[in-house]
């Protein structure tokens, strides 16, 4: 797999951008609380919606075309979302930081999993 394939030629946004963002998601989020409550998930169209705003890419090495933020701005952009619905900046925190744990698995196993740089993982 060649590397340059799934790096990243956008510009890192900045963190006012990010939690801007996030502030989007966590109206929409607001709004779909109690269907989410109901329905005992968070909908994968507000996945959708998070992954369009680039948000799970917060922590995410920036050769697999993420932004390589720390803890800190992965912390305000989850609590900016669980601002809106628990459940969605609950969901959000396991999935985005699942980005930083695989990026402490060796090359291989990383360059396995962002083959597709908009792959998730949680477990």
């Amino acid at each position: 797999m060649s590397v340059g394939a799934v790096t990243s030629s956008a510009a890192k946004p900045d963190v006012a951008d990010l939690l801007a963002r996030a502030r989007t998601i966590a109206e929409f989020a607001r709004e779909r609380a109690q269907q989410t409550e109901t329905e005992r998930r968070v909908g994968d169209d507000m996945i959708e919606r998070m992954r369009q705003a680039d948000l799970f890419r917060v922590m995410q090495p920036r050769l697999y075309g993420g932004f390589e933020y720390g803890f800190d701005v992965f912390a305000q952009i989850t609590a900016a979302i669980a601002s809106g619905c628990g459940s969605t900046g609950w969901v959000y925190a396991l999935l985005a930081s699942h980005q930083w744990l695989i990026a402490c698995f060796s090359k291989a196993a990383q360059d396995e999993v962002w083959q597709d740089s908009n792959a998730l993982a949680a477990g």
